[in-house]
């Protein structure tokens, strides 16, 4: 099921193909939110292939099993507004995300938030370009992402462990 999502959502969204869906899927994590061009809303598909509210709810849980640490929330922008204007909505962006992280329980203490605009896009274009992969928030912890990766497949296996165990099929592994 969330292969199928993540490919309707890269092929509606960002106008791919499913098999491009699939060649995007490196951009495509559980710590990276997509927001509407020009917008501090989040999509409703975030680039985990699910609901961005199950994306923090992981984030969240992920930190509690690490036990803590910072986390640094990244606001990015494309090229479509003026760079002072896409500032401003990067930081815009990753106020949003920490506010809703500081929601499931995180301190705020330990989140260190920053708005890069038009830097580092994940898909590069020339200036006044809507490209939905460079309007996100990046959120990472302060260890490395070996760490967070080895996270994300302890929390699968647990899962995918007590569905088997209650007798249902277990969820399908992250492709993303």
């Amino acid at each position: 099921m969330k292969q199928l999502v993540c490919a309707l959502f890269a092929s509606t969204a960002l106008g791919l193909s499913a098999t491009a869906a699939d060649a995007r899927c490196s951009y495509i994590t559980e710590r990276t939110l997509f927001f509407a061009a020009g917008s501090i809303d989040c999509l409703p598909i975030a680039e985990g292939c699910g609901p961005y509210e199950d994306i923090l709810d992981s984030v969240a849980e992920l930190w509690r099993e690490a036990g803590g640490g910072t986390l640094y929330v990244t606001g990015h922008s494309d090229t479509f507004a003026s760079a002072e204007e896409s500032m401003t909505l990067s930081g815009g962006r990753a106020s949003r995300v920490r506010d809703q992280l500081v929601a499931r329980g995180i301190d705020p203490d330990w989140i260190a938030t920053a708005a890069i605009g038009e830097a580092n896009l994940a898909r590069p274009t020339s200036d006044g370009v809507i490209e939905d992969l460079n309007n996100r928030v990046t959120v990472e912890f302060s260890d490395s992402a070996r760490r967070w990766r080895q996270l994300r497949n302890d929390t699968y296996r647990r899962e995918a462990e007590a569905a088997i165990a209650a007798g249902v099929e277990p969820p399908p592994r992250p492709i993303c």
